[in-house]
Formats: structure tokens, sequence, C-alpha cells
């Protein structure tokens, strides 16, 4: 398997597995512009603010600001549906595109040198054992303590 080839597995099971865990720090503006733009490039078919916003897992009020600044930086419009007018979608714009192309490369570069100095397999296992742990943290997030015994 070629290194693009290994990047691309080790992203892509970054960005499905991992969830929002990894990008919790939407209040970051630029991770969270990032992470929206790349949900809506990915997103094949018509996309709603409400689906946004479920997808970072953050509220309907930070996803209308999130999308407020991604119209503000021309990245993407909204349409309204021509099946329901009440509804209103939100799209990619040139600029949008630009900026995604930018972001692939810029994160391709830093995932090509972590394979480079560490390597796939250590970096294939540190995204399994970092999905446990999330998952150990999911089945207890209720609990307000841990006891370690």
């Amino acid at each position: 398997m070629n290194q693009k080839e290994q990047i691309d597995i080790l992203l892509m099971k970054l960005f499905n597995e991992q969830e929002n865990h990894i990008f919790k720090f939407v209040e970051d503006s630029q991770c969270g512009m990032n992470k929206a733009l790349l949900y809506i490039y990915f997103h094949n078919e018509p996309l709603c603010a409400q689906d946004l916003g479920n997808s970072l897992d953050i509220s309907m009020a930070r996803t209308t600001v999130l999308i407020q600044k991604l119209e503000k930086k021309r990245f993407i419009v909204k349409e309204i549906s021509p099946k329901d007018h009440r509804k209103t979608y939100i799209k990619l714009t040139l600029e949008g595109i630009k900026e995604i192309e930018k972001l692939k490369t810029k994160t391709y570069m830093m995932a090509s040198l972590l394979v480079e100095k560490i390597g796939y397999e250590k970096l294939y296992t540190f995204l399994e054992i970092l999905k446990e742990i999330n998952q150990t943290f999911e089945g207890h997030k209720e609990e307000k303590h841990v006891k370690i015994s």
C-alpha cells in the first residue's frame, strides 16, 4: 500500500470513527469552520442547518453563527428548497471548494509527516486505542466520579 493510500485510510478512520470527540474544540472558530466545510463537502445530498449542527454536536444557536461566518467568507450559500419553501439548504461555493482543497493539502502534508516519522502501523493502532478510550468514556458519561481500585 502506498503512502497516499495509508494516509487516506488514517484520515477516514480519524474522521469517521472518532466522531466529534477529537473535534470538541468547535469553540475555536477555524476548527469549527473547517469541520463544517468538510462535512458539507462529503455530504452527497441537500444539507440543512439542523443536519450540520447535529453532525458537529453543537446547538442550533452555534450552528447559526457558524453558517453566518461561512457565508461571510463566501464559502457557502443558502438556497431555498424547490419542493418545500420553508426549508433552506446549504451549498458550497467555488470559494468553499478552494478552501477545502487547501485544507486537504495541508492535512495530507501533516499526515504524511506523521506516517513518515511514526509509521502507519503505530498510527493505526493509536486510532484504535483512541476509539476504545472514547467508547469507555461515553459509557461512563453520566458518572461524576470514577473509582480507581
